[in-house]
């Protein structure tokens, strides 16, 4: 996808259009979920699929053991993070 915009601007129009993409689809999956909506489509059908999880409750764990800084593991994460340059409030043109 080529844009005359500068790269971090156009990273920017991407990250509001998942936004906003991402909403929608919760919405849709509330329908669906609710029985509002119908599971079957005209080139999809949905499978509400519910499954147990499990997850490390890190404050007992240090209840019953006491600190667990020993056994963190240091990893880099590079993260790309977006500042506005101006104060305005602005659209970027699509």
């Amino acid at each position: 996808m080529s844009s005359n915009l500068p790269p971090v601007d156009e990273i920017l129009k991407i990250r509001e259009q998942i936004k906003a993409l991402k909403a929608r689809e919760a919405e849709l999956k509330a329908l669906i979920v609710s029985g509002e909506a119908s599971t079957e489509g005209h080139f999809v059908r949905a499978r509400l699929i519910t499954r147990k999880s499990k997850r490390f409750d890190r404050q007992a764990a240090e209840v019953e053991l006491g600190d667990l800084t020993r056994f963190l593991v240091e990893t880099k994460v590079t993260i790309l993070k977006l500042e506005a340059i101006k104060d305005d409030d602005f659209d970027l043109v699509e």
